[in-house]
């Protein structure tokens, strides 16, 4: 079955599994053929061309826009340059004792 063909494509399958087409099959196929050729000849036209070239553009300056208002987001690599500058400094410690209270491992006798 080829999508350019239409509902053409359907009826030869019938036709092959000698299923007979009814008057409404016939009918409704003839519609959507007809709005499918309508609708190809209207985004032909030169007009609708250029008004998608003009949405297309709409949404790219917006989004240019959006990009510069919000900054960079996202950049490869850069976690590794928050880590480094993060080891650099140590953490305040506030005398409190952290860790599970009891016995280490390493005092404990086998």
């Amino acid at each position: 079955m080829q999508f350019n063909v239409g509902a053409t494509a359907r009826h030869d399958v019938m036709r092959e599994m000698e299923i007979p087409a009814g008057c409404f099959t016939e009918a409704g196929s003839e519609r959507k053929n007809n709005k499918r050729v309508k609708q190809a000849n209207t985004r032909a036209q030169k007009r609708f061309k250029e008004a998608r070239q003009k949405i297309r553009q709409a949404k790219l300056v917006e989004e240019a826009r959006l990009k510069a208002r919000e900054g960079i987001t996202y950049e490869s690599a850069a976690f590794n340059e928050d880590n480094i500058q993060g080891s650099r400094k140590r953490k305040r410690q506030t005398g409190k004792e952290t860790g599970k209270k009891g016995k280490s491992k390493l005092t404990r006798k086998k």
